[in-house]
């Protein structure tokens, strides 16, 4: 596995906040999917860390449910705040990381 580059993992955690700001409201479909798998691979293939590895691989499953006919017993709305949730995570884990990094020892 490789180090993480975080100046590639921050442009991806914005393209992906930027992809679901755009698609704000309902589901996605199939092409809107693919796009938003695209860029959790992407995300995914500059990151080591597996908490990291973990939000993103959720945010791409979420992803999946808007596609669903049903997304979720709770809904669409549900669904997104989970997406919201994941790329929190993602964000405040790679600045954690980051933080150990460039903290002197």
């Amino acid at each position: 596995m490789t180090d993480t580059n975080f100046e590639q993992a921050r442009a991806a955690h914005y393209a992906l906040e930027q992809f679901f700001a755009t698609h704000a409201k309902g589901k996605l479909n199939a092409d809107a999917l693919g796009d938003v798998q695209a860029l959790c691979r992407a995300a995914e293939s500059v990151v080591a860390d597996n908490e990291c590895r973990r939000a993103i691989r959720s945010i791409e499953n979420y992803s999946e449910l808007l596609t669903a006919r049903d997304p979720a017993e709770r809904g669409v709305d549900f669904v997104r705040l989970r997406v919201q949730n994941a790329l929190a995570s993602f964000r405040s884990k790679l600045k954690a990381i980051q933080a150990g990094e460039t903290t002197p020892a």
